[in-house]
């Protein structure tokens, strides 16, 4: 019953990919081994002879298990990985070449197509299974590996860091995005297109150019208005965010990439707008920002004709699917509305 049992729980190995049977029929009905090839196959299999006849399979059943125990299953999966596709590779060499020739020959076309960490992980599986290599075999495959670490080291690119400055680039970026889109009732790709040429400001008011609107296919040029009180939290951020900008010539656009100064597209500025509001748990997108602020501007009591110059809407029905009802639309004013009072 007991090496039933074995040959049943080392089929589940196998058949999970931790175990590659490379060996005979009876040594791995005995042994959980992941690899085990030439001089330790062979080791193994008389000890399994001999262990048989003392009755000590239960000893055997331990030391097999042991390549497996030491080491994580995933390490284990990737050394029987490699030592399978080597065993696939060499099947068409010379029976005449020793393990030791085959794997070497087989490291160096490896590298013709793989890293130096799939070179090393090569030759540790292989000396799992084997053992080991002579020498000048072992000085050859780490030579092999060596001169590969240096070639990707030509190539290799240092990895990046991101700053401080960065950080705090992308956040100011990120909010004037929304605000400006905000205020300005600006789409996606009007909003892509903006260059700090079309930024005016005079007092409390912001002048934004809009190069190409939706209702301006000529491209004539639009001009939208919003309140921008001086000294308040958006100009604030608007300054700084131009007075960096100011610092590096030659970057024209409002909303542009930090490490190479070409401007947004419209998806990645609905992106940004997207992810900024998730952050603040709004779920929203950019033209989230479009409606929200159409709404606010009916009900602080601007009329529809304002609304809809403002925004740059073609039609009166275009605008009308973005507001919702509200008491200053159907005609009341600020003091009739007074305190609402629940039924």
């Amino acid at each position: 019953m007991q090496r039933a049992v074995h040959r049943e729980e080392l089929n589940k190995l196998v058949e999970s990919g931790v175990v590659v049977e490379t060996v005979s029929p009876k040594v791995v009905s005995s042994l959980h081994v992941a690899v085990n090839e030439g001089h330790k196959a062979a080791f193994f299999e008389s000890l399994v002879e001999e262990a048989e006849r003392a009755g000590l399979m239960h000893l055997v059943d331990s030391l097999g298990k042991a390549p497996i125990e030491a080491r994580a299953v995933s390490t284990m999966k990737a050394y029987a990985g490699e030592n399978q596709r080597r065993i696939n590779w060499s099947k068409s060499l010379p029976a005449s070449l020793s393990e030791e020739h085959r794997f070497t020959l087989y490291l160096v076309d490896r590298a013709m197509s793989a890293g130096s960490s799939s070179l090393a992980k090569a030759a540790a599986a292989f000396k799992l299974a084997n053992d080991g290599l002579s020498p000048f075999a072992s000085q050859l495959v780490s030579d092999v590996i060596k001169a590969q670490r240096r070639k990707e080291s030509e190539s290799r690119a240092q990895p990046t860091q991101v700053s401080v400055n960065t950080v705090s680039k992308i956040v100011e970026r990120n909010a004037l995005v929304v605000t400006l889109s905000f205020y300005g009732l600006l789409r996606a790709g009007e909003a892509s297109m903006l260059k700090w040429s079309d930024v005016h400001q005079s007092g409390n008011m912001l002048k934004l150019k809009i190069r190409r609107a939706k209702n301006d296919q000529l491209a004539r040029g639009r001009e939208t208005f919003c309140d921008w009180p001086e000294g308040s939290k958006r100009d604030c951020l608007l300054k700084r965010f131009r007075a960096r900008a100011s610092m590096r010539p030659g970057l024209d656009f409002v909303f542009q990439n930090i490490l190479n100064g070409t401007k947004l597209t419209p998806s990645a500025i609905s992106g940004i707008a997207k992810d900024t509001l998730a952050a603040a748990g709004v779920s929203a997108t950019h033209h989230s920002l479009r409606r929200g602020r159409a709404n606010h501007l009916q009900q602080s009591g601007v009329d529809f004709q304002a609304i809809k110059e403002t925004g740059r809407w073609r039609s009166d029905a275009g605008l009308r699917c973005y507001l919702s009802d509200s008491p200053r639309a159907q005609g009341f004013t600020v003091t009739e509305l007074g305190d609402e009072v629940g039924g």
